[in-house]
């Protein structure tokens, strides 16, 4: 996937974002998206999230771009007979 790749979110996606602020603390963050702290570095490092840095050492991640991630990864379940 390429680094913050646009993908439509859908409701179910947006529905788990709302109850969320736009901007989310790593360990909000962490909460929002089932994702350690070194996974959310590693997605961080590779610019597949986007993130403001508020100052030297604090940092903030955009709840939207988590969201797309999550449904960018987002199977289908498999019909059932």
């Amino acid at each position: 996937m390429e680094p913050c790749q646009a993908v439509k979110m859908n409701d179910a996606v947006q529905a788990l974002a709302s109850p969320f602020p736009p901007r989310l603390s790593p360990a909000e963050a962490e909460r929002f998206a089932g994702l350690t702290s070194r996974q959310l570095k590693g997605l961080r490092e590779r610019r597949m999230v986007r993130f403001y840095r508020l100052g030297r050492r604090t940092l903030v991640y955009d709840r939207d771009s988590l969201a797309t991630l999550l449904a960018a990864g987002m199977v289908d379940a498999m019909p059932t007979r």
